[in-house]
């Protein structure tokens, strides 16, 4: 067996251990927060009135719980699983290339937190009181509880990653990868496809579309101030 058949067992068999830690851990925490999914439940769905949430068929109720279960057992367990993903992708890197990714990395932990507990404790309960609140005489509102949980943690990572900008904007010039020149030419193409996006994921009004895009409109501009006073790294 030559050398370059070796590094490709190697390759896969590192690429097998990943995907079985990754997964498996994935499981066990899945397991875990089946035990306390109802009490995030009652927690995200504090802000809406008694009896808004609703489902509408026998398996929607434990379908729903599988997903909540499913996405806070990812959150449990994503220090390892990540770290795991890290561990298979570090060796094909320089060392000045991990260092670069461990310099910026708890940057980007920092920014995702921030942007997930934004729109938890502000844009969320924001939007979905103006419309819960203003239900009439002859209607009142019922959500489904499989598309609330869906809408809210869609939300929460859109904002999350959403709250990168400035550091990929600031990275993109530090890399050289693009001129601020060129970043600014882009401004109109970005505005656009994050109110497309925005339309695609918010309920479909003008209004909480608005309250929506917003924040993220500062936050590029802001990634733009900060672009414009960087210089490309030399490596």
């Amino acid at each position: 067996m030559n050398e370059k058949e070796m590094s490709l067992i190697e390759h896969l068999n590192d690429l097998r251990k990943t995907l079985i830690i990754g997964l498996g851990s994935w499981f066990v925490g899945i397991i875990i927060a089946w035990f306390f999914k109802d009490k995030v439940l009652t927690y995200i769905s504090s802000s809406l009135p008694k009896g808004t949430l609703v489902y509408f068929s026998p398996l929607e109720m434990f379908t729903t719980d599988l997903k909540l279960s499913m996405i806070l057992g990812f959150i449990i367990m994503s220090p390892i699983i990540f770290y795991s993903i890290w561990w298979f992708l570090a060796p094909g890197l320089y060392e000045n290339e991990q260092k670069f990714v461990k310099r910026w990395m708890p940057v980007m932990v920092i920014l995702f937190f921030i942007g997930t507990l934004f729109s938890s404790k502000i844009i969320l309960p924001f939007v979905l009181n103006f419309f819960i609140f203003h239900s009439t005489s002859y209607a009142v509102a019922k959500l489904s509880i499989a598309k609330f949980i869906s809408f809210y943690f869609l939300t929460i990572v859109f904002f999350g990653l959403m709250f990168q900008l400035p550091l990929v904007l600031s990275l993109l010039i530090l890399l050289n990868i693009v001129s601020y020149p060129t970043l600014k030419k882009l401004r109109k193409f970005f505005y656009i496809l994050i109110f497309l996006f925005i339309g695609f994921i918010s309920p479909p009004d003008l209004f909480s579309q608005g309250i929506m895009f917003i924040p993220l409109m500062l936050l590029f501009e802001i990634g733009m101030f900060i672009s414009s006073k960087l210089k490309p790294m030399k490596f």
